[in-house]
């Protein structure tokens, strides 16, 4: 009895750790889509550990906005060649300039004795090491970088490849984490859509025992 009840965990941890299967050409056919038809605009969007992005090409991986997490350095890289950089905290301070890529370096010329750079540490982080500034003042460092991303926004959908199962679809708004009131199911090799509304029932994650409507926010 006790070899079977071992053997019984052994196959139940095997199974749960299974993706699901693909269609014979390493394609995952199951996939939830996304519909936002309410008035909100709603980020970071959460089903079964799965955060719903757009995906990036490598060709532009770098170009967006991206911010430290104390809020106080903006990086933006533009599709020209561009770039736009604030530092708000030692100085209001607004500079533009030129930039290139090799792999994954950027190359950040400003002007001054050597170029600031910033290395690609995934695909939603940078680092860099700065120097920027006129001939007033100059300010240096090196900091962590996070992408900004754009919500899901009025109108708008994303769809992603899942795995089977169910959740809770959180989300946030104005800066509050939200989830669903119900869960959303998910089932092998189907093409899924949830449909956020005005009218979807939803609760703050810290406070699950008032609900609201989305259209409520």
């Amino acid at each position: 009895m006790k070899k079977f009840l071992i053997l019984t965990a052994i196959f139940a941890l095997a199974f749960a750790g299974c993706d699901d299967p693909d269609d014979g050409d390493g394609n995952n056919k199951t996939t939830l889509q996304i519909i936002n038809q309410s008035s909100k605009n709603v980020s970071n969007i959460l089903w079964n550990s799965i955060l719903f992005k757009e995906k990036i090409d490598d060709d532009s991986i770098f170009n967006g906005s991206w911010s430290s997490n104390t809020g106080n350095i903006y990086l933006s890289i533009f599709n020209n060649n561009t770039f736009s950089f604030i530092h708000s905290e030692q100085i209001a301070y607004f500079r533009t300039g030129e930039w290139t890529r090799n792999g994954s370096t950027l190359t950040i010329k400003t002007g001054h004795s050597r170029d600031s750079k910033a290395t690609l540490i995934s695909e939603d982080q940078i680092f860099l090491d700065y120097l920027i500034g006129d001939s007033s003042i100059t300010i240096s460092g090196i900091v962590y970088l996070n992408r900004i991303r754009e919500p899901l926004k009025s109108g708008t959908s994303i769809k992603n490849t899942v795995n089977s199962g169910y959740s809770y679809i959180f989300f946030t708004f104005d800066t509050i984490a939200y989830r669903t009131i119900e869960l959303v199911a998910v089932e092998i090799n189907e093409d899924k859509t949830y449909v956020f509304t005005d009218y979807t029932v939803v609760v703050e994650v810290t406070n699950p025992s008032e609900p609201k409507t989305l259209g409520s926010l």
